[in-house]
């Protein structure tokens, strides 16, 4: 059986690597004396994720199947691919993102060099630790994207998908992601779900907050500006994947940068650097973004444990309950 699934895996590989090997030929991504030596698929993105070594360059290839009915993908590659173009002239910016080479509205293909080692934040929520500098530049990145200004004419480039924190946080009795090896863990995290569930003060924020998060802004935000989106690099830091970018308020991007600090239980005096360094700090909704916080902390406490969130049940009710009075207040 596992020799049949390694043969299937050797031969979608090798398909791969022959259409990736003619489309990247044919936009002039690579050279006809470039061959490519792997094609491997990067797991827990988004969007579909191929990471593509040549013999001369190393590529990060994102593509939608265009014979697929996937709308909201496609929405996610376009809001990318934008993104990528209205930063492109801020050097400043652009120098700490993967570099962008194109996107294929036809193929719906949109393709990166890769960054340097490849590997995102996500070990802080077991490890804890991320520098100083690294929190300033992070912060320092934000404050600048949030003070761009563009032509109306831009704002119509994004595909405004809405944020899948706003749609399915609380709207079930009980998700199917809180199920749980540990009975007597999932038990007890269900009980906590149900009654912040019955709170109508935590349903009437949401709807708030759903409503700050789509009003027009003249401000661009990233939209998922979270560790698994930091990497690190030979700069000191990459922002990558902004397939939720859009015009929208700041205070949504920040609420998340301290939301997941918070998660990964960095040090709090840690955590105040954000506010600290943001340039435009005097323009922030503090309310707003602490609840934006809130929201963050409960939609990953209770949706993505498997994925960021240590299985120490302590912690989790100190934060989930943290959250739920902030989110109220």
């Amino acid at each position: 059986m596992k020799g049949r699934r390694d043969g299937k895996k050797a031969l979608l590989e090798k398909s791969l690597v022959v259409y990736f090997s003619e489309y990247l030929l044919s936009k002039g991504y690579i050279s006809k004396s470039e061959t490519i030596k792997s094609v491997a698929e990067i797991k827990n993105c988004d969007l579909p994720t191929y990471q593509i070594i040549t013999s001369y360059s190393d590529l990060l290839v994102k593509r939608v199947d265009v014979l697929q009915d996937a709308q909201y993908e496609v929405g996610l590659l376009k809001t990318e691919a934008a993104f990528c173009q209205l930063i492109g002239n801020y050097e400043y910016l652009s120098r700490f993102t993967p570099l962008f080479r194109g996107y294929d509205e036809g193929e719906k293909i949109l393709v990166y060099d890769s960054i340097e080692d490849g590997k995102n934040f996500s070990a802080i929520y077991k490890s804890h630790l991320i520098e100083q500098e690294e929190i300033q530049l992070l912060t320092k990145w934000l404050s600048l994207l949030h003070r761009l200004r563009f032509e109306k004419k831009a704002h119509g480039q994004f595909d405004l998908t809405n944020n899948k924190i706003f749609s399915g946080l609380f709207k079930q009795e009980i998700p199917a992601a809180m199920v749980e090896k540990d009975a007597a863990y999932s038990a007890e995290l269900i009980a906590l779900y149900r009654e912040i569930n019955k709170d109508e003060r935590v349903l009437k924020r949401i709807e708030a907050l759903a409503s700050s998060y789509a009003q027009k802004s003249e401000t661009l935000i990233h939209g998922n500006f979270t560790p698994l989106n930091w990497f690190r690099s030979d700069s000191g830091v990459a922002i990558a994947n902004p397939s939720f970018a859009r015009f929208g308020p700041p205070e949504f991007d920040l609420g998340l940068f301290v939301a997941h600090l918070s998660l990964a239980q960095v040090p709090k005096e840690k955590i105040e650097i954000v506010f600290d360094s943001y340039e435009n700090r005097d323009e922030i909704d503090l309310t707003l973004m602490n609840h934006f916080a809130a929201l963050e902390i409960l939609y990953w406490q209770f949706y993505g444990r498997k994925q960021i969130v240590s299985g120490n049940l302590k912690i989790s009710k100190s934060l989930i309950e943290y959250a739920w009075e902030l989110l109220v207040k």
